[in-house]
């Protein structure tokens, strides 16, 4: 058989798998449809945005490229800016990012409009092909990640910075082209499609965004390697003497850690070398810019997430100015995922009592939130500034809550998935519930997040109307939540008996869909 013919199969299985397991049609017309009521002012209407970085940046650099680009010319030069200025070299223009091809022939604002809308769309179909197909979670569960992630604060809270919404809708395709290139059959394929991820977010031009999500995959990759090698690469038997047995665990944690990222240096380079006629302009352009030498650490740390505004930036705000507590760029700082979303992974995160998988998310979550907390972490961010690459070119810590938005909308569809088998889940609870009853202590650590919470929301209280907002849906959410556990009697198991509700359980799952849009 030729090597034509070969890659003719190949491609056609890869198309095969996408048309008949990722795509799930009533999901993604779901989530189109979902875009189009969440952001139907900029969409269906004349309204435009009129935020001061995409009126006055974004806004004249799309109307002066598609300009240029409809002459059937490159945007080399802008004549306009100064006495003149690179415009192709500048990589937040995206002159080379396919999907802003498609709206070149539409005025500016309509052009960020619909890449908004079709990055938005793109977000959450990727979310569902990544937890359903990697993951092999339940449908609904795929779609309540899709959800909590593409129409979630943090997403939402980027359209105004379209090129860092572009870049940042990539992140679940990323974890789902790795996943693939790990545990699937014709891993060089896989690894050319994740290859193509990564220069198409290189390509969309917000370099933070991509050195979060690698450095986020990187994260990702780790933790398998550490706490998860038998999943893929099982252990050998090797003889008892403590010292064999010693450093037979340092070569071979080695040897997970080299398999492991191994596919991300690899796509890493595939990336670079296929964005290379942006990213060598760009690299020549940076190297006259006043941060050419990097950032002082003061200046990296600016906008970093202060923990007395963590419940601001993580609960919805509910008629609350958030510019009133967290001053006029507020935007960096919200990810909340809506009450639900919030309560649907704090239970994906007991399910990690019982499943390895979901822990991998909770520290990929645990890593963003310290992150964003930037100068707040003391000697932490500065010893990343110093030591690790890239953190001294960068300012606004809070953009790591991108890791935190993702991670935690996978938790909320763990949550979600477990509310799917009742009964399997109020028997691990009442093991849990009998594992807190044995020591007290174990009830105020358990507690101390929430309690924590409760503190920030009492010395910082928010309006009346966003309290009453944020307590009735919490009481929504947990009559919901204890309808589905309470449906199927467990057998042996005498702690935490629920009484049977009278109501319409089936509809309950439907029901949590609704509110994680909230």
């Amino acid at each position: 058989m030729s090597s034509t013919t070969l890659l003719d199969w190949e491609f056609l299985s890869i198309i095969t798998v996408m048309t008949n397991k990722w795509f799930h049609l009533p999901a993604a017309l779901l989530i189109v449809v979902l875009t189009l009521i969440f952001f139907w002012k900029i969409l269906l209407t004349n309204l435009i945005l009129s935020g001061v970085d995409v009126f006055l940046y974004f806004y004249p650099y799309k109307a002066y490229t598609a300009e240029v680009l409809r002459q059937g010319r490159l945007p080399l030069w802008n004549p306009y800016l100064f006495m003149g200025a690179p415009l192709l070299a500048n990589s937040q223009v995206g002159v080379f990012y396919p999907p802003n091809w498609l709206f070149i022939w539409l005025d500016a604002p309509r052009q960020i409009a619909w890449s908004i809308g079709l990055h938005i769309a793109l977000s959450g179909i990727f979310m569902v092909a990544f937890v359903r197909q990697a993951l092999r979670l339940a449908w609904s569960a795929s779609l309540i990640a899709a959800i909590l992630f593409a129409f979630g604060g943090y997403l939402g809270a980027q359209v105004e910075h379209i090129n860092q919404l572009q870049a940042a809708a990539w992140l679940p395709l990323l974890f789902l082209f790795y996943d693939f290139t790990i545990h699937r059959p014709r891993r060089r394929l896989w690894l050319l499609l994740l290859a193509l991820t990564v220069a198409l977010i290189l390509l969309a031009g917000h370099a933070q965004t991509a050195f979060i999500s690698m450095f986020g995959l990187g994260l990702y990759a780790l933790w398998q390697a550490l706490f998860e090698p038998e999943t893929t690469f099982p252990l050998r038997k090797q003889p008892d003497s403590p010292i064999t047995h010693y450093s037979s665990f340092i070569i071979h944690h080695s040897s997970f850690i080299l398999r492991r990222l191994w596919p991300i240096l690899l796509a890493s380079l595939l990336a670079v070398a296929l964005a290379a006629v942006q990213l060598l302009p760009t690299a020549e352009l940076s190297g006259l810019s006043i941060r050419s030498e990097g950032l002082t650490f003061r200046e990296t740390v600016s906008f970093s997430l202060r923990p007395t505004n963590l419940h601001y930036s993580l609960l919805p705000p509910f008629g609350l100015d958030l510019s009133q507590p967290l001053g006029q760029a507020f935007s960096e700082w919200v990810a909340y995922l809506g009450i639900s979303g919030l309560a649907l992974a704090l239970l994906g995160s007991l399910t990690a009592l019982w499943q390895p998988a979901p822990r991998r998310f909770i520290f990929l979550a645990a890593c963003g939130l310290i992150l964003s907390l930037g100068l707040f972490t003391g000697p932490l961010y500065l010893a990343l500034y110093y030591l690790v690459p890239g953190f001294d070119l960068f300012r606004v810590p809070a953009r790591w809550l991108l890791l935190y938005a993702f991670a935690a909308a996978v938790l909320g569809s763990y949550g979600f998935d477990a509310l799917l088998a009742p009964q399997a889940l109020r028997l691990q609870l009442n093991q849990i519930w009998a594992w807190l009853r044995a020591h007290p202590w174990r009830f105020i650590l358990s507690a101390a997040p929430i309690l924590l919470l409760l503190a920030l929301i009492i010395w910082k209280t928010p309006p009346l109307t966003t309290l009453a907002a944020w307590l009735l849906l919490i009481l929504i959410t947990a009559i919901l939540i204890y309808f589905l556990i309470s449906t199927s009697p467990t057998p042996n198991a005498p702690t935490l008996q629920l009484p049977s509700p009278r109501f319409p359980v089936s509809l309950s799952p439907y029901l949590l869909i609704l509110l994680t849009t909230l």
